[in-house]
């Protein structure tokens, strides 16, 4: 049990790690891109002589080498906002990236081969029942066969990581039915 808790705080960590970085990432875009940008619009519509781009950033690094530094309100604004964006960059990675990689669980299942399956035999992920109605004993349909495959398919779409039920197949794994 210990060492599931410190695999379990080993994963937080690593987690909170990339959350911190993509918040720090995203607030210097933020602070070096966001912030600049507005000052630059700002400056274009408030001010009569109009500047190039390249002209206000060597304007605005001539200033700052010579020791005026403006006053920026508005920068921890900027930060906040560019490590909101960050942050909401890498939880929207963390969700594609979870849903493409069962995708590709579900590609690779797809690409198995039946008898292959069938030989591994029944386990926690792989059910084998006869029939979905019919009830091989006594020759009839046989309606509380269905409740029980019915049953075997929820507990698989409850579980978290499913598995596949093969009907037509015996629990020895023979093949009922099939010619």
């Amino acid at each position: 049990m210990k060492r599931f808790f410190l695999l379990m705080l080993s994963l937080w960590q690593q987690q909170l790690k990339l959350y911190l970085f993509a918040a720090l990432i995203g607030a210097g875009i933020g602070v070096f891109i966001l912030a600049p940008s507005y000052n630059f619009i700002y400056s274009q519509e408030s001010n009569n002589n109009k500047l190039s781009s390249i002209e206000y950033v060597v304007k605005q690094l001539a200033s700052i080498t010579n020791g005026n530094v403006a006053e920026n309100e508005l920068l921890l604004f900027y930060a906040e906002i560019g490590a909101m964006l960050g942050l909401l960059t890498v939880g929207i990675y963390g969700f594609l990236h979870k849903r493409l990689s069962r995708i590709e669980h579900l590609k690779a299942e797809l690409q198995k081969d039946i008898p292959s399956i069938i030989l591994q035999g029944e386990g926690p992920f792989l059910e084998f029942k006869s029939s979905f109605r019919w009830d091989l004993e006594q020759s009839r349909i046989n309606r509380s066969l269905e409740g029980i495959v019915l049953k075997t398919l929820a507990g698989f779409l409850n579980s978290n990581h499913g598995g596949t039920l093969l009907i037509g197949v015996a629990d020895d794994g023979a093949l009922i039915g099939l010619e």
